[in-house]
């Protein structure tokens, strides 16, 4: 079994926890991951944008960080790491690119899990392979929490 941490930093809680951490196990489910342990952080713009300042020398706000720790199994379990979203960033997106904030919300955590899955992608482009299996795993997830 995953184990899955919430935490909000600055920003209310908009989305029951326990929606958030079935939709997790659903997409590690459907990436046959398991004995995972992660923590998924919901924030602004503001403290997302610190982050990408720190450690990735970009001094703007974005959607979603990914911070891996180890893939290494370690007693059974797999500390895989933390995902950071900026719920600002979500809404403004979502605005963006014509989307529901709750799909790019989604398709954000989805982006994540790959991240830490060790999938990267070197451009936007809807044809990189991350991407493609990010919209894969949203399409065949719609619907669920």
């Amino acid at each position: 079994m995953n184990s899955i941490e919430i935490s909000y930093n600055n920003v209310k809680e908009e989305y029951p926890e326990y929606q958030l951490i079935e939709f997790i196990q659903k997409v590690l489910h459907y990436l046959n991951i398991d004995m995972w342990e992660l923590s998924l952080v919901l924030c602004s713009d503001s403290f997302i944008r610190e982050l990408n300042s720190m450690y990735r020398q970009k001094d703007e706000a974005t959607d979603v960080l990914s911070f891996t720790q180890s893939l290494d199994n370690i007693g059974g379990r797999i500390y895989a790491g933390d995902i950071i979203i900026s719920l600002d960033s979500v809404k403004r997106n979502a605005e963006l690119f014509g989307v529901s904030v709750d799909e790019e919300f989604k398709r954000v955590i989805i982006h994540g899990i790959l991240h830490l899955s060790g999938m990267d992608h070197t451009t936007n482009d809807t044809m990189e392979p991350m991407l493609i299996k990010q919209e894969q795993i949203l399409h065949s997830l719609k619907g669920d929490a």
